[in-house]
């Protein structure tokens, strides 16, 4: 089945949107980034505005502010001028220039919690999260991590913005499911696999992006309004989940909160996914079995 027009230009800009992630220490020109949907760079602009929701410009700012803004949680004593260039900027004074003008102060000023609190929608998360912005503590029980290699995949999936809200999670479920049923697609043969694309403790919550599909094998015809990437091999760490909303939650914060500062590791410039081990579980009803998966790169 041919894809329909609208489902054409989404994939075009899922690809888009996955390059700019991929490739956001580089120089990225509207013309290189028409060229990987194949518009022209004419409507380029107009293009992404409707379907992403945001110019070029200020998407691709908004990404690499947030990165820097994860990177100075992670690495604090990192000079600006390695965070400016890991993430895209020319030099730390245009990095600088730019935090300011977006965020009100420059980043070797910024008080890095007491400026997240102040997010207009810090309200939000907490009602899911019971770590957010603050530490994992100490005292609750520590969780097996296991340092593994995993292989690289063809990753098929349907895109949701606003992942913490509406109804866009249950409706890719669903799909992902439908799909997976008519085309012979289980346990044994595939992986159902969801894509955190932005932590919510720094990206605002209306914006943050989840892909939900399946790990195919090589060759799998995927349906028209499924996008399509390769994710490649990686050395990870693998915490298993078995629980609710609430365990999930414990799970991934022990991960980047208490497990990471503690290793020899850090997270690669990769989103962190969770494997489905039950793939009927109704992500409205919150049980889940899966498995939490840092991809990584040594200190």
């Amino acid at each position: 089945m041919q894809p329909t027009l609208e489902q054409d230009y989404r994939r075009r800009f899922d690809r888009v949107v996955d390059h700019i992630l991929e490739h956001l220490p580089e120089r990225l020109t509207v013309r290189r980034l028409a060229a990987v949907a194949h518009f022209s760079p004419f409507h380029f602009h107009r293009l992404f505005q409707a379907l992403v929701g945001e110019s070029v410009k200020a998407f691709i700012t908004r990404v690499r502010l947030e990165r820097a803004l994860r990177l100075r949680r992670l690495h604090p004593q990192r000079a600006l001028k390695e965070i400016a260039a890991e993430c895209g900027f020319r030099s730390a004074a245009v990095f600088t220039r730019t935090f300011r003008r977006v965020y009100g102060q420059s980043p070797s000023e910024v008080q890095l919690l007491e400026f997240l609190h102040e997010r207009g929608d810090r309200s939000a998360f907490p009602l899911e999260s019971r770590y957010y912005l603050r530490e994992f503590p100490a005292d609750e029980q520590p969780l097996p991590v296991a340092v593994e290699a995993r292989a690289g995949f063809d990753f098929a999936y349907l895109r949701v913005v606003n992942s913490y809200g509406g109804e866009g999670m249950p409706i890719a479920y669903g799909r992902v499911l439908e799909w997976a049923r008519s085309a012979g697609l289980h346990a044994g043969n595939a992986a159902l696999i969801g894509m955190s694309q932005d932590d919510p403790e720094v990206t605002p919550l209306a914006k943050c992006r989840y892909d939900l599909g399946l790990a195919v094998p090589p060759g799998v015809a995927i349906p028209p309004d499924f996008s399509r990437r390769r994710f490649p091999a990686r050395t990870s760490a693998v915490a298993r989940c078995v629980g609710d909303l609430h365990e999930a939650d414990r799970v991934w914060n022990y991960l980047f909160k208490m497990w990471l500062p503690r290793s020899r590791w850090q997270p690669a410039h990769l989103p962190a996914y969770e494997v489905f081990r039950v793939w009927e579980t109704d992500p409205v009803q919150q049980v889940f079995d899966l498995d939490c998966v840092v991809p990584l790169a040594p200190l």
